[in-house]
């Protein structure tokens, strides 16, 4: 059976488009097998476009289509691009069972190791927004095994970040800090600077609770730099918020009131009013003749992006 791809990295997606492939659904009505590829990839389609709930239905429909085919691969493939779209429309609960179920198939089939790590890693993802960071953990030692087995070192990168992220949350701040390192010289190895970035960011939020403080500029530094670089401006005001944090720690007001005037022009400049709200109060809070106590930080970077790859 033909397998049905998402479209291309970057390829854009739209009514048209959205259209086509529902025509082809319509032609395929006397051919289960072909119907079961089209189904799926209208579901890819919309799930590109984030119509989630019409994507949930295709995706689900494609499931059971490959299964009367026989084709249990491209049902558990079907099932696991079902559990993201359960997660994108909060279903988090409904979302870690599809993908727990999806990644057992998987690995009842056999030879799908990197399908298995990407369920795994997904279902991280929702036990994460449950507040279960714990069972998250695990998930994702589960995830990073598997894809160190399959030499997908970007993917083990992506999996350190988010260990860092929960050791964390879960009050081992050096541990995390360990993570987030791993992670880095991971990242670099690879040449993927959105992952360096990232991590760099997540190392200032940590090396700034150690009392690390130079170390912390000097990261948060860094990470600024790629994210101008790559022309991530949210990011970068998010970057200068937390060099405030830190330099106000360090005694030095006027550099950190200059950093949050900064966070502030560009959050104002993306649209993002809570944000601005926050650093107003903060610029205010450094007016102040003592230190009562220090601007407000903006929270680790999350996940790089949501799961994907063979089935997404």
């Amino acid at each position: 059976m033909e397998r049905a791809e998402a479209p291309g990295a970057g390829a854009p997606v739209d009514d048209t488009d959205i259209g086509a492939l529902r025509d082809a659904v319509e032609r395929a009505v006397d051919d289960p097998a072909e119907r079961a590829v089209a189904v799926e990839r209208l579901g890819r389609a919309l799930y590109r476009v984030e119509r989630h709930r019409e994507g949930l239905a295709s995706a689900t429909a494609a499931a059971g289509l490959y299964r009367e085919a026989g084709d249990e691969p491209a049902a558990a493939r079907a099932s696991a691009l079902a559990g993201l779209l359960l997660a994108a429309l909060g279903r988090d609960d409904e979302s870690f069972r599809r993908l727990a179920m999806a990644r057992d198939d998987f690995e009842t089939i056999g030879g799908h190791a990197v399908d298995v790590a990407m369920c795994s890693r997904a279902g991280a993802d929702a036990l994460h927004r449950l507040g279960r960071p714990d069972d998250a953990y695990q998930e994702l030692l589960f995830a990073r095994a598997k894809f160190e087995a399959a030499g997908r070192p970007v993917s083990v990168a992506r999996c350190d970040h988010d260990l860092g992220i929960l050791l964390h949350e879960l009050g081992v701040p050096e541990e995390a800090l360990e993570m987030f390192t791993r992670a880095r010289k991971g990242f670099l190895a690879e040449r993927f600077p959105e992952g360096v970035a990232a991590c760099d960011f997540n190392l200032g939020f940590v090396l700034q609770e150690l009392a690390a403080f130079d170390d912390a500029v000097e990261c948060l530094q860094l990470a600024r730099g790629i994210f101008e670089a790559t022309d991530r401006q949210h990011e970068v005001a998010a970057c200068n918020q937390n060099l405030a944090a830190v330099l106000w720690d360090m005694g030095r007001d006027a550099e950190a009131a200059s950093r949050l005037e900064d966070a502030l022009g560009l959050y104002d400049q993306l649209g993002d009013t809570a944000s601005v709200v926050e650093c107003e109060q903060n610029l205010a809070m450094t007016s102040q003749a003592e230190h009562v106590s220090g601007p407000t930080r903006a929270v680790p970077s999350p996940g790089l992006a949501s799961p994907s790859g063979s089935f997404a």
